[in-house]
């Protein structure tokens, strides 16, 4: 008896080691493999074309968008598999029953119809046969009906308006001139005491937004926002541009504008100026990737701030 109980407990051991190995590598998978990106940009003079690829766990999952002047297209791939394929795959059982029970609906249809071909003759024939009767009760029926609807008409007729009785028209000035004065004090007073709550909700979010807390609170939010933006923000950046204004002038006066962004994009980009036209034209290309635990660190670190907490609980007050 012990040992089989023991075996039952070994069982159940090995399959919650199994499910916490598998719950494990779920979640390490989500933050430490990252979701890799790529984008591409051509532009020539007949035609503009924007691509871009997302894919994680080594492209086992991935989408693709691309638009332009051809068109837009989306399209998303499960193992390197388009959707569209594993809808075909799963879906296609049921369409199979369908198919199936449209044909012996149609089947039972064609046997009801051929079954009820002779039985369908009665009902004509009954209101042939009931046809003479109804022919000796028209014409008492047509009197009746013409004397109740005089008598209807007579009762529903509407009765003679009466004649209004004539106000003076200075009454009528005057009470027309009181309502207008007492609906523009109440638009007024509707106005005055908005502006008041104006006042007070502007005072209250200006002593708000002076709390050294509020402040210490954004500068840590925008800090984190700054950090995701460098971490998720692209890695390579390779390409070529032709880029032109139709006037020398105005084409100098922009390259002077790129030219205090060199050092940022000098191995990245080659700005090639045009001077005797317009045109813009390139072929752009860059690479970067997301890692989740970068993700759940600043949502960690903006979660666990005294700060942010009390900032975001007073805006819920205030919001409730």
């Amino acid at each position: 008896m012990l040992h089989i109980l023991w075996l039952v407990i070994k069982c159940i051991g090995i399959v919650l080691v199994f499910l916490l190995a598998v719950i494990l590598l779920a979640v390490a998978l989500v933050l430490f493999c990252p979701v890799r990106y790529r984008g591409r940009a051509i532009r020539d003079a007949d035609k503009w074309e924007i691509s871009g690829r997302a894919g994680w766990l080594l492209g086992l999952v991935s989408v693709r968008i691309a638009g332009g002047s051809e068109g837009s297209r989306v399209q998303i791939r499960l193992l390197g598999i388009d959707t569209a394929v594993w809808k075909k795959l799963f879906f296609r059982k049921k369409t199979a029953r369908k198919k199936t029970a449209r044909k012996k609906t149609a089947k039972g249809t064609k046997v009801r119809a051929q079954s009820g071909s002779g039985e369908e003759k009665m009902p004509y024939d009954r209101e042939l046969a009931a046809e003479p009767e109804a022919r000796e009760l028209k014409p008492e029926a047509a009197g009746n009906f013409s004397e109740r609807t005089e008598a209807e008409i007579a009762e529903d007729a509407p009765p003679m308006p009466f004649k209004k009785s004539r106000e003076n028209f200075l009454k009528r000035f005057w009470r027309n001139l009181v309502e207008k004065c007492q609906s523009i004090c109440e638009g007024v007073k509707k106005m005055m005491t908005a502006l008041r709550n104006l006042c007070s909700t502007v005072t209250v979010w200006k002593e708000f937004l002076g709390r050294g807390e509020t402040k210490a609170a954004f500068g840590r939010t925008w800090q984190q926002i700054l950090a995701l933006l460098r971490h998720a923000g692209p890695q390579k950046i390779k390409g070529w541009v032709d880029l032109g204004l139709g006037s020398p002038a105005a084409t100098g006066q922009l390259l002077a504008v790129l030219g205090a962004s060199y050092p940022i994009h000098r191995s990245c980009l080659t700005v090639n100026p045009v001077w005797d036209r317009k045109v813009l034209e390139g072929n752009v290309q860059m690479r970067g990737r997301v890692y989740g635990a970068a993700l759940l660190y600043a949502a960690c670190r903006l979660y666990f701030d005294k700060n942010v907490k009390t900032t975001l609980r007073w805006m819920m007050q205030q919001a409730g």
